[in-house]
């Protein structure tokens, strides 16, 4: 199925701006399908691997950082519909809490939306050194993940949760447990998709 959709992505007859539209369509359905699904999710032993990021990152990296920042957008309101469609047990005890409905549109946009951003400044500021595009290709898709993870995980501690050492523990073990793990798979999925995309002059 890939195959067959990068071969037409890349036939003569479609032009670079109907290329980038068909792509900008297909990785906002991919959020979409990763964001409502299980199937944006790896569980690897105690580990669950997310994959929500990538096609931001995909974007980002691909298109530029206007796509990046729709892909976020569509990425971030996927989460807040999953949340109202199907409230988490967490999500349940927040609400008693008066300022729900301010404070948690920020943490679910606010990191969503910073996600392309910071893929986009590290790729910039990486790739005027880097001659074969790999290396900041893969640092700029693990900054992704760690944006995420890091900006959800701080605003949710800072918005709903008293910052305590133990609290702060409880979360730099979710980074080291979740977030780490995450970041490397970024890094090590990320960079040929874009590459492969890239090849066929999109």
């Amino acid at each position: 199925m890939q195959g067959i959709f990068f071969k037409n992505l890349s036939g003569g007859k479609m032009n670079s701006k109907t290329k980038k539209l068909v792509l900008n369509s297909a990785l906002a359905a991919i959020c979409i399908v990763l964001g409502v699904t299980p199937i944006g999710y790896i569980p690897i032993g105690p580990v669950q691997i997310t994959l929500l990021c990538l096609p931001v990152a995909v974007g980002t990296l691909t298109l530029g950082l206007r796509s990046g920042l729709f892909l976020g957008f569509i990425f971030g309101a996927t989460i807040f519909f999953q949340m109202l469609a199907a409230p988490t047990a967490v999500i349940t005890v927040l609400m008693s809490d008066s300022l729900f409905w301010v404070k948690m549109p920020l943490i679910i946009f606010i990191p969503r939306l910073l996600v392309p951003i910071a893929t986009y400044l590290v790729y910039k500021a990486m790739s005027k050194s880097d001659k074969h595009n790999y290396l900041s290709l893969t640092v700029s898709s693990v900054a992704a993940s760690l944006t995420n993870t890091v900006f959800f995980l701080g605003m949710l501690l800072a918005l709903f949760i008293n910052i305590s050492a133990v609290n702060l523990a409880f979360v730099g073990s979710l980074v080291l447990t979740n977030g780490i793990p995450e970041a490397i798979f970024m890094g090590i999925i990320c960079p040929p998709i874009v590459r492969a995309l890239k090849h066929i002059q999109i």
